[in-house]
């Protein structure tokens, strides 16, 4: 019925406005993001993985190729 498809239509308008909102409030983040810090705080992550990798490795004898053998 008519009454039916009008509301099946204003409940798909609310999603999409919630959608959008949720897209917005995201798209503000990603601006907001401080990317200099974003990226020292990769390197300092990666750092980290390093040393764990090269401790693990003089500790155990093994490289990760070793390992995977």
């Amino acid at each position: 019925t008519a009454g039916a498809r009008l509301n099946n239509a204003q409940s798909q308008e609310t999603i999409l406005a919630n959608r959008s909102t949720a897209v917005k409030t995201e798209i503000g983040k990603l601006n907001d993001a401080d990317i200099q810090k974003l990226i020292t705080d990769l390197q300092s992550l990666l750092v980290t993985q390093n040393a764990a990798r090269s401790t693990y490795t003089k500790l155990s004898g093994q490289s990760l190729f070793d390992f995977l053998r």
